[in-house]
This record gives C-alpha cells, sequence and structure tokens, in this order.
C-alpha cells in the first residue's frame, strides 16, 4: 500500500541459532507505481544480549532488595533517602512514600548520626569502603529498635553515586542478652549472699555451742 514498514524478527541461522534483526522495508516506487519492496536487515542479535544481560542484572538486583530479610535503603551523594526495600518498610512502620520523606535525623538516634555521617565523609574522600556498626533507629511508632547497620558505597563506572545502608534487626537479641546479663547478676548475687550465710553461720554455731556449755 506504498507505507513504510519496521518491525522486529527472529531469523533462523543455518547453525540452528536464533538471529535477532530490525526489519525496515519500504515500497520501490517509480511513476508512483509500486514495483517491489526493499528490505533491510539489520543485525542486533549482540544488542539484544547486551540488554538481556543487563534486564537479567537489573532483576537479580532487584529480587536481592525485594525479597532480602534485611532493610536496605539507598541515599544519594547528600544523604537523601531514595530507595527503601519492603523489609525496611516493615521494620520501621513507614510505607515507602513516607520514608523517603523522612531525613536520616528523623531514623537514628542523635548519638548515631555523627558516626555516619563521618563514615559517609570518609567514604566521599575515598578513605572509607565498608563500615558496620551498631545503631539506634526510631520506628515510626516512636520506639527505638537496636539495629546492626552496614553502610556500602555504590559506585558505577568507578564514580560514587551514594550509598546502601543494610539493617539489621537485633532488638531480640539484645533484650536476651539483657535478660542473661541481669540472670547472671541475679545468680551472682545468690552466691554471695550463700557464701555470706555461710560465713555468720560458722561463727554463730560456736556462739551457741559456748552459750549451751555456760
Amino acid at each position: 500500500n506504498g507505507e513504510f514498514q519496521q518491525f522486529h524478527l527472529d531469523l533462523k541461522h543455518l547453525n540452528g541459532s536464533a538471529v535477532h534483526c530490525d526489519i525496515s522495508c519500504f515500497p520501490v516506487e517509480v511513476m508512483d507505481k509500486t514495483f517491489g519492496i526493499f528490505v533491510i536487515v539489520h543485525d542486533v542479535t549482540q544488542i539484544k544480549k547486551l540488554e538481556w544481560s543487563l534486564r537479567r542484572s537489573e532483576q537479580k538486583y532487584r529480587s536481592l532488595k525485594n525479597h532480602n530479610s534485611e532493610g536496605i535503603c539507598s541515599l544519594d551523594l547528600n544523604g537523601k533517602l531514595v530507595g527503601v526495600n519492603p523489609a525496611l518498610e516493615k521494620m520501621s512502620g513507614y510505607s515507602k512514600e513516607e520514608f523517603l520523606q523522612l531525613h536520616l535525623k528523623h531514623i537514628f538516634h542523635p548519638k548515631d548520626l555523627d558516626t555516619l555521617k563521618e563514615c559517609i565523609q570518609n567514604m566521599k574522600k575515598g578513605k572509607g569502603i565498608v563500615n558496620t556498626f551498631e545503631v539506634q533507629m526510631l520506628n515510626k511508632n516512636g520506639d527505638y529498635l537496636h539495629t546492626i547497620m552496614t553502610v556500602i558505597p555504590n559506585y558505577i563506572e568507578d564514580n560514587l553515586e551514594g550509598f546502601y545502608l543494610i539493617i539489621k534487626d537485633i532488638t531480640k537479641e539484645k533484650k536476651t542478652e539483657e535478660m542473661l546479663i541481669r540472670s547472671e547478676k541475679l545468680s551472682a548475687v545468690g552466691q554471695l549472699a550463700a557464701s555470706i550465710i555461710h560465713e555468720i553461720r560458722n561463727p554463730l554455731t560456736s556462739l551457741m555451742g559456748f552459750l549451751q556449755l555456760i
């Protein structure tokens, strides 16, 4: 009908492999009459392989981020929150939209902010690679969670583009540890009390014997 056409087509090579091609077709016209069609075949197999590899890599990254049991958020170079995974949404109590409106000072205990800022500054200067330390994170209900945070630089083509924060909630472990320490303290106090009673009982026994003798 005299119209230019463009589409994608997979051709079968003689060896059985697929050749990904972009096809361009346009009419051959002489004196306003169509006598045939020119077909231009452009082999885009390598480009398609690269696209597939990039798409696969992106899907792996998304799967790692979205299905990870640990909280993950990303920051730009200015410290602005630009991404968060479902695990951190659940941990913090904030939705993705709410979380991305927050500042670091709204999430972490003030005493831990200096450590985090220093870590980020060192990474900007190329002095730090990966840092892990304990921080207290404030959730939406106003409760502080004990967490272990790992800060990882995000490099793209050797350029620092931002940072990833990987956050693990260890609140239950901390409470268990505190209970164990309290239990050990009570046990030590009990042993000390038993020892004191023993030391008192010995002279009292002698005194009672003397009293009976008298």
